[in-house]
């Protein structure tokens, strides 16, 4: 009997020891997981505090303590309120954070090594398949981080709601992390305040994907990229251009591709994965077609259009990129000069773009020709510069208010 009874013991203790060898914690989402950084392991619990029509994440992370884990899985329960209101599993995306290996630090405050870079969903909100990144192994002595990721639909109730997520492992006993999640009683708007202009070259995507180009599925990809750049409320104003899409003839474009491909994201009638974001429309597009910088036909049916659809209002033309004072391939700024007068002439009321500083645009006489002015970043830091960087100016005309400088709309960007 005592011979049973110490077997008894040992197997008890083998258990308890297996289970020990996963750890669960959580930490804020601006947090970087590295593969072996410090375990928190007293963070056991996530507290969260969101609005109506937002996005709210954290990241729960899986250490393999004493011994590797294999198997191991995530999944999250609908969060509820004490009146029976509940946040639905499904508008909670799992994603695993997939390490990318750093050779040369970006910057002062990085470094080498093991980073996490890509998310991978558990399941993919776009065509509804489940993917491969689930259930995972942690090797011994890593940790592995999932970035969970909580939409509060606009019908929300404001209030408390609770929840769990559970992670199961081979061998493991399952660990359940309490959710509490705060829903603020006001809304965000699903189109962005703040305006963005980010440029993916959509002829290049399919390149990217390593597939054969081709007007099917570079549209069906372009789709896909610009639904999830305002599923993240950025705008991707680089799209593929109507005559791209449709044709023209002399000068003239037919539409009709371009309206029923991309009108629904100038409209907000797009439908965004799970309903998120209603209404949700691109804050600016770019006015394609650089072989037709001076043709007169084509921009002023590109004008008619876009006002005929409401669309004119967030239309710019990318004019020129950090013109130069010598002739080049690219772009001078007698370049800048010629094609900013050639397309108001074409309409007064289009937009250019040119990427730039006032300084330099006062300095080569086309302040005039520039109606949304953006320089780098830094020009509008307010602090002074010791020494003469590449494209910033001497140091005594960095001090001062640098937004003053400018007008009434000012883009900048980050070089």
């Amino acid at each position: 009997m005592a011979r049973i009874l110490s077997m008894f013991v040992l197997t008890l203790a083998l258990t308890a020891g297996a289970a020990e060898a996963m750890v669960v914690w959580t930490d804020h989402a601006t947090v970087k997981i590295r593969p072996k950084g410090p375990v928190k392991a007293g963070q056991t619990s996530a507290i969260l505090k969101a609005a109506k029509n937002e996005f709210e994440s954290f990241q729960l992370v899986v250490t393999a303590s004493s011994a590797a884990l294999s198997g191991v899985n995530v999944t999250v329960s609908d969060l509820s309120d004490p009146h029976g209101n509940l946040i639905s599993a499904g508008s909670i995306m799992i994603y695993k954070e997939a390490y990318m290996n750093v050779g040369t630090p970006s910057t002062i405050q990085g470094g080498t090594g093991e980073w996490p870079d890509a998310l991978i969903p558990k399941r993919d909100e776009y065509v509804g398949e489940v993917r491969n990144a689930f259930p995972f192994s942690v090797g011994a002595g890593r940790n592995q981080p999932i970035w969970i990721e909580i939409y509060i639909p606009p019908a929300a109730a404001s209030g408390i709601y609770t929840g769990s997520a559970t992670v199961t492992a081979a061998g493991e006993r399952p660990i359940t992390v309490p959710i509490e999640l705060t829903v603020w009683n006001f809304q965000l708007p699903s189109t962005s305040t703040l305006k963005s202009a980010y440029a993916i070259d959509h002829r290049l995507i399919p390149m990217g994907h390593g597939l054969t180009t081709g007007p099917s599925l570079n549209t069906g990809l372009s789709l896909l990229y610009a639904k999830a750049s305002l599923l993240h409320r950025v705008t991707d104003s680089y799209i593929l251009s109507p005559d791209s899409l449709g044709g023209y003839t002399n000068g003239v474009i037919n539409w009709g591709p371009f309206d029923a491909t991309f009108g629904p994201f100038l409209d907000g009638t797009v439908t965004l994965p799970g309903g998120k974001l209603p209404g949700n429309k691109m804050t600016a597009i770019q006015l394609r077609g650089n072989d037709h910088k001076t043709d007169m036909v084509y921009l002023r049916n590109y004008a008619q259009h876009f006002k005929s659809k409401g669309w004119f209002g967030r239309l710019f033309q990318y004019t020129c990129d950090e013109p130069r004072p010598e002739p080049t391939d690219a772009c001078s700024f007698d370049d800048l000069k010629l094609w900013a007068n050639a397309l108001h002439k074409a309409d007064p009321e289009f937009r250019t773009m040119a990427t730039t500083s006032i300084q330099k645009a006062i300095k080569y006489g086309v302040v005039g020709h520039i109606d949304l002015l953006t320089p780098t970043i830094r020009f509008m830091d307010d602090k002074f510069v010791k020494s003469r960087e590449a494209g910033v100016p001497a140091a005594e005309s960095m001090v001062g208010n640098q937004r003053g400088k400018y007008g009434a709309e000012v883009w900048w960007y980050q070089a």
